[in-house]
């Protein structure tokens, strides 16, 4: 039906469908990455660059990159626990994926003024052997295959669903 009418209205249509598609596809990162990991939102997107390519009338592809730093260890879900083995030693506990809760043994958490909070870990006895722990980075939780299925799917969704209502947009005279 597009092909009648003049210009490139095929296009047109995939376009526009492929671009809200990624735009869906950018939105459903972080509700996907939420219910795998622990990670704070503001952190997520702090250390995090999300570009997104959009497509136009050379090239219909379009793509959602993610990119950044690694996340600090204090923006997941860290607790402090009483040792019952050593009486009086306070241990941290972090959960970086949701359920999988791993004891840190040599790692206390420092106030570093201005700069907040910090987990480290102690690598030998002595005092200045210490070295600041990571989670991973928002493109690597975004790697997951659990997000990458909640993203692929939700962007499927969309694209169809848009499709079709470019397709009515065109015909009806409102688009390009």
């Amino acid at each position: 039906m597009l092909g009648s009418l003049p210009g490139n209205k095929v296009k047109a249509a995939l376009t526009n469908a492929a671009n809200r598609a990624m735009i869906t596809a950018r939105s459903v990162a972080w509700e996907a990455t939420k219910q795998t990991y622990t990670v704070k939102r503001t952190a997520f997107y702090r250390d995090t660059r999300i570009h997104v390519y959009r497509a136009n009338n050379q090239s219909i592809s379009a793509a959602v990159t993610f990119s950044g730093y690694l996340i600090p260890l204090i923006d997941f879900n860290v607790k402090g626990y009483r040792s019952h083995e050593k009486r009086g030693v306070r241990l941290l506990k972090a959960e970086v994926l949701s359920g999988l809760p791993k004891d840190l043994r040599h790692a206390y958490k420092a106030n570093l003024g201005k700069y907040g909070e910090a987990i480290f870990e102690r690598l030998t006895p002595a005092r200045d052997s210490s070295q600041q722990l990571y989670g991973p980075a928002a493109a690597h939780m975004i790697d997951n295959p659990a997000v990458l299925r909640q993203m692929d799917e939700a962007a499927k969704d969309t694209f169809d669903k848009r499709l079709d209502h470019e397709i009515g947009r065109i015909l009806r005279g409102y688009g390009t």
